[in-house]
């Protein structure tokens, strides 16, 4: 099972609904990173070695490709669990996306991974 870190712009009902199917799952909230910026928050996932999630597209994708680089540039092993972007939906929608996202089947260590419901899963 998955371990997921709702950062602060995704409802933390989601957490009840995660945790029923036994993922474990943290907030933002419960780190005291409410209304702390996104590097705080990628940060925090890597402590707790979780896949991010957010709907914060366009910050993470950035961050994403900052944290590549830079760990290329300074030669770094470290490594992010994924950032999963998810879109604004009810929490029933998004328990089953991230259902759909098996850890098993997808490459976690330094992914960005979208949802779109046209498209489905895509890794940039």
């Amino acid at each position: 099972m998955a371990r997921f870190f709702l950062d602060n712009n995704v409802s933390h009902a989601l957490q009840a609904l995660l945790t029923a199917d036994q993922h474990t799952v943290t907030t933002s909230r419960a780190h005291g990173l409410a209304g702390r910026d996104d590097v705080a928050q990628l940060l925090a996932a890597v402590d707790l070695q979780a896949v991010l999630v957010t709907h914060d597209r366009e910050d993470f994708l950035l961050l994403h490709g900052a944290w590549l680089a830079l760990a290329a540039r300074w030669q770094q092993a470290e490594e992010h669990h994924s950032i999963v972007i998810l879109p604004q939906a009810k929490e029933p929608q998004l328990h089953r996306y991230l259902t759909e996202f098996d850890t098993s089947q997808r490459p976690t260590r330094n992914a960005y991974w979208r949802y779109r419901p046209s498209d489905g899963w895509t890794r940039r």
